[in-house]
């Protein structure tokens, strides 16, 4: 990863390159770069998500507008005119899906399996996944539909599937696999066994995100915990030793990435002298806010209402009787 990169906010990663947003809107890109697909264009700025293909990436910016750089073999990067209200992207091998605002999914790229055929009637999408040659979608409904190369069944949704809150799609040339996370927090995977991706591990439960890269599958926790299988000749399954208060993973052909939250506090609210504060919290640890009214003071008084135990859930905590004008607020993890 390139010194520095200690701002991310989100993270992508593709066949053999990896991507991040920055908390000021900028990308950060590093790895193989034989189609151009780390040269992050001059002046990209206001970018809320990004995507990673095989050779080219992707960025949505807050203005719903989508930009693609790399390799433009298929037409990966030839994003359509006048595409716009953009409010997700995903990268395939060789295409791409957008997320408009209206739950309508359009495609662009490479056509070869049907990847592009957007079902007619799809209409209230909430999410989109691309995999090596095919696509998914997640309706407001919980439910998953999925088009494309399904020479692994991975476009065979399994019977009953429902209550569906996130979802992922991988492979490479050797097999292809999805990943859909269920509102109970367990995960459900289908398409290609042969590396055991789709072998769901019993470590793996109480889930809040999945990610499903070449071969392999990986889960977040609500503890901030990461659980992976499948295909590990590079450790790609592997998490690192120690490695905690993760609050988003990616997976690529060979390799993972994983994005901790180093603070808790998310937002302070004031509203009619009432102060909100708001931050993420983590399973197995307890956390309170403190107040003084002043900033290098050594005494913190703790807020009305005593501790939180964490559950991978934000939190928030009201002080809702100042007695000064000024207070200053801070997140307590023990």
């Amino acid at each position: 990863m390139p010194a520095g990169e200690t701002s991310d906010v989100a993270i992508g990663a593709g066949a053999i390159h990896s991507l991040s947003v920055r908390k000021t809107g900028s990308v950060g890109a590093w790895g193989y770069n034989g189609s151009g697909q780390t040269n992050v264009p001059a002046g990209l700025s206001n970018v809320v998500a990004i995507a990673a293909g095989e050779s080219h990436s992707v960025a949505l910016r807050s203005d719903g507008r989508v930009l693609a750089w790399g390799s433009n073999s298929s037409g990966q990067t030839n994003v359509p005119p006048g595409l716009s209200n953009v409010i997700a992207v995903a990268a395939g091998a060789l295409h791409n899906l957008a997320l408009r605002a209206n739950g309508a999914a359009v495609a662009w790229g490479t056509n070869d399996f049907g990847q592009l055929n957007v079902p007619a009637g799809l209409t209230n999408a909430i999410a989109i996944a691309a995999g090596y040659r095919h696509s998914l979608a997640l309706r407001s409904d919980g439910t998953v539909v999925a088009w494309g190369d399904n020479s692994y069944g991975q476009t065979n949704v399994p019977l009953g599937l429902s209550n569906v809150v996130a979802i992922a799609a991988g492979g490479d040339k050797a097999g292809s696999h999805n990943l859909a996370l269920r509102s109970d927090k367990t995960a459900v995977a289908w398409g290609a066994y042969d590396r055991g991706q789709t072998n769901v591990p019993a470590s793996a439960s109480n889930v809040v995100s999945v990610a499903a890269g070449g071969l392999h599958s990986l889960v977040l926790g609500a503890d901030g915990r990461v659980v992976g299988w499948g295909y590990n000749n590079y450790g790609q399954a592997t998490p690192p030793a120690g490695l905690s208060n993760v609050v988003a993973i990616a997976a690529g052909e060979f390799h993972s990435l994983a994005l901790r939250a180093d603070r808790t506090l998310l937002a302070i609210l004031v509203s009619n002298r009432t102060a909100s504060v708001t931050f993420h919290t983590f399973a197995g640890q307890t956390y309170s806010v403190e107040y003084s009214t002043n900033l290098a003071s050594a005494v913190w008084l703790t807020l009305p209402g005593g501790t939180v135990q964490g559950d991978g859930a934000d939190a928030v905590m009201t002080d809702s009787d100042p007695d000064s004008a000024r207070r200053f607020y801070r997140v307590r993890r023990f």
